[in-house]
């Protein structure tokens, strides 16, 4: 059985509640140390289900491996756990460590002091007794917010706001994300609010040098406070295009609806961060429903069958078997992409242990077209790293992808960007893939 496998059994006993076999501890004791970053990622959100003196010791040697995510995530799982000595000790143990395992530590000893429901003033002098050791812009203002929970002291807010025009654009990231942690307390004063809403719209009218992810992350907090917090509307928009476009759309749909119209407000509601899924899946089930019998659009299908897969946890996919019923009539390229989401949906189930099926159906999917680079994503993905197959798919794939960039992407007219053609590209084939935008990590 290969580590995959191993880890798709656990996840399967852990689905299950299962309590785990000495042999199974075993197992999770070889992935801690594979070389995957991904396999190890995988293995420590499980090990939080497991609350027990093994599972925990393993999280302590994670906390140390070489990769800075799996280190970052497993101090973040530590402190599920609720430990004591962590709560004195936790940052100390990563004090040499980089910034970002140093500032998982800091909210890990809150998640703690939580747990043990340590007194506010206890919770004030440890993050007073951290700062004397934290350097960082980053684990400064991680621990000013942490004083700001505490004390209400406005003071502390401030250091949020500087951290939205770092010239970091991961600084930026994590001040909206703290910012947000800050909009869940009820106990804000109407001046925070008034501050928060000032530097957050002016950070949208600003927004120019932002990278697209900090501004999705900035126009949803700016919507939260406005719309859940303050009760209105927002004054501004971090995407005025996005905006126009999908009222465009909506008029259109409303007015006078075709197979094109749904299938661009569908892809907006994909990209764009406008939280409309529900709105979009609810025109594709109207159409797939309005009338059984009649001819349905392959592009709807295909469309519907791949937001079922990544949306709903349902058993059944009516997009797919629609596809399946008449896999026939359809040319050899389409073939291989309904193969290739029937491989996914596959994916789905648990009882598909050693993804015998959707590996079966992926080779059948590349006997019909050996072009589409997500067919070999998708054998690499369900293969274990160490195979001849792996590294193969991997090659091929690489080959057969074209690489855009987040500022080539966005340069384009948004009729073509919410495009089906280029959603098929990007989501569906793989033959289009966007650059990482995250940057100094």
């Amino acid at each position: 059985m290969t580590l995959l496998q191993k880890l798709r059994s656990l996840n399967y006993k852990m689905h299950k509640n299962t309590e785990l076999s000495q042999d199974d501890k075993q197992q999770c004791k070889r992935i801690s140390q594979c070389g995957s970053y991904f396999y190890k990622l995988q293995l420590i959100n499980m090990l939080e289900y497991y609350k027990e003196e093994w599972s925990y010791e393993l999280l302590k040697e994670l906390t140390h491996d070489r990769d800075y995510l799996v280190r970052k995530e497993a101090v973040s799982v530590r402190s599920s756990f609720g430990r004591r000595e962590d709560y004195y000790h936790l940052y100390e143990e990563v004090a040499s460590d980089s910034k970002y395992v140093r500032a998982a530590a800091i909210q890990a000893t809150e998640t703690i002091g939580e747990i043990l429901h340590v007194t506010e003033e206890s919770m004030v002098r440890r993050f007073a007794r951290i700062r004397e050791c934290e350097k960082s812009d980053l684990g400064n203002m991680v621990l000013d917010a942490e004083f700001y929970f505490y004390t209400y002291d406005k003071k502390y807010i401030s250091s949020l706001f500087r951290g939205l025009y770092s010239s970091s654009q991961t600084m930026r990231y994590w001040a909206l994300n703290l910012l947000e942690e800050v909009l869940e307390r009820e106990d804000n004063s109407e001046e925070v609010l008034d501050m928060m809403e000032e530097a957050l719209a002016m950070m949208i009218r600003e927004g120019g040098g932002n990278k697209r992810y900090v501004r999705i992350k900035t126009d949803s907090v700016y919507s939260n406070l406005m719309y859940r917090v303050r009760g209105k509307e927002p004054s501004v928009s971090a995407f005025p295009l996005e905006e126009a476009y999908e009222r465009k759309l909506l008029k259109m749909i409303v007015h006078k609806p075709c197979e094109e119209t749904i299938l661009s407000y569908c892809v907006l509601a994909w990209y764009y961060p406008i939280h409309e899924y529900e709105k979009a899946m609810q025109l594709l089930q109207n159409y797939l429903w309005e009338d059984w019998d009649k001819p349905v659009d392959k592009r709807i299908l295909i469309m519907g069958a791949y937001y079922l897969w990544m949306f709903s946890d349902d058993i059944q996919n009516p997009y797919l078997e629609r596809l399946l019923l008449n896999i026939k009539a359809y040319d050899r390229k389409t073939q291989a992409v309904i193969y290739y989401l029937l491989a996914l949906e596959c994916s789905k189930c648990l009882y598909d242990l050693e993804f015998s099926f959707s590996l079966h159906f992926l080779h059948k999917a590349l006997e019909c077209h050996k072009e589409y680079p997500c067919i070999y994503q998708g054998i690499a993905s369900f293969s274990s790293c160490f195979t001849k197959d792996y590294q193969k798919a991997k090659k091929n794939a690489k080959r057969l992808e074209k690489r855009m960039s987040v500022e080539e992407l966005e340069k384009l007219p948004v009729e073509r960007l919410y495009s089906y053609e280029f959603f098929y590209k990007m989501e569906i084939t793989g033959q289009i893939v966007k650059q990482v935008d995250f940057d100094d990590q």
